[in-house]
């Protein structure tokens, strides 16, 4: 593994940081009952964390859809993550959607604080397995 800055251990690096502090962002915007961009924060946590786990085995697009589609493919339906994270994921990003691109979509505490919960989870698990996957490059 290389160890210069800007490979790719600072990669996979700085995409959970960014992934940890967007949650801290959403964290903020949930605490103000800013539950629509809690919820999009909420999203672009998870979406960096799983650009994560990308950067380590080099698959890179710029399409949000080929970048859950193959996360679903390669992490979860080989069963690497719990099979569940699929459908939470796809509920997550599909809140993100309709709350930032249609009228009259409102976002709730309770959903707030479940999807929220789930990204804090699931960003451990991806920073464990991070820390694994550079350990045997």
């Amino acid at each position: 593994m290389q160890d210069d800055v800007g490979g790719l251990r600072d990669l996979v690096n700085y995409r959970l940081e960014k992934a940890e502090k967007v949650l801290a962002e959403a964290k903020t915007l949930s605490d103000f009952k800013m539950y629509t961009g809690a919820n999009n924060r909420i999203y672009y946590a998870i979406f960096n964390a799983i650009n994560a786990v990308h950067a380590i085995n080099g698959f890179s697009s710029k399409s949000h859809k080929r970048i859950i589609g193959e996360f679903v493919k390669e992490y979860i339906k080989t069963n690497v993550f719990d099979r569940e994270y699929g459908r939470i994921i796809n509920k997550i990003q599909s809140a993100r959607n309709t709350s930032d691109y249609d009228d009259f979509i409102f976002l709730n505490e309770k959903e707030t604080v479940t999807n929220y919960e789930f990204a804090v989870k699931f960003i451990d698990e991806i920073k464990n397995y991070c820390k694994e996957a550079q350990n045997e490059l």
